[in-house]
């Protein structure tokens, strides 16, 4: 019993550490009707972007997806080739950085009291809810 339970915590354990990679693509269209297609063909958009210039749709897709959209005869783009390594490597804040964007929000806006969040300077909603809890305080706002 306790190697099954090993067993099926090593398997559980192996399948959350594998991460799957999302890309950034530009898919070319004839009309506005070929994002239906893509869609029948099982690609699942994340954050389109429609461009009547270059008549495309920029979208967020998974390896697996880019691959069955190589084989639709759909001309692309890869713009992002890995998310995550291209969000990791953009510029970090220093702390003068951030003080500086905290103290012109104080001076400009009158707000403070909210610091930078963990997701690229943005709060989690988690992180969020006991902030947002708080202000029910001021009922009178």
């Amino acid at each position: 019993m306790k190697k099954l339970i090993l067993l099926l915590s090593l398997l559980l354990f192996m399948s959350a550490g594998i991460a799957q990679n999302y890309m950034q693509v530009k898919i070319y269209v004839d009309d506005i009707t070929d994002v239906q297609k893509l869609i029948d063909i099982g690609l699942e958009f994340d954050h389109p972007s429609f461009s009547k210039e270059d008549m495309a749709v920029t979208v967020f897709i998974t390896d697996k997806e880019y691959k069955t959209l190589q084989s639709s005869g759909f001309r692309s783009d890869v713009i992002i080739d890995d998310w995550q390594m291209h969000y990791n490597s953009r510029h970090q804040l220093t702390q003068t950085e951030k003080n500086n964007f905290l103290n012109h929000s104080k001076e400009k806006y009158n707000v403070e009291g909210f610091g930078f969040g963990s997701m690229g300077g943005y709060t989690l909603l988690p992180k969020l809810l006991p902030n947002l809890t708080a202000c029910t305080l001021y009922t009178q706002i």
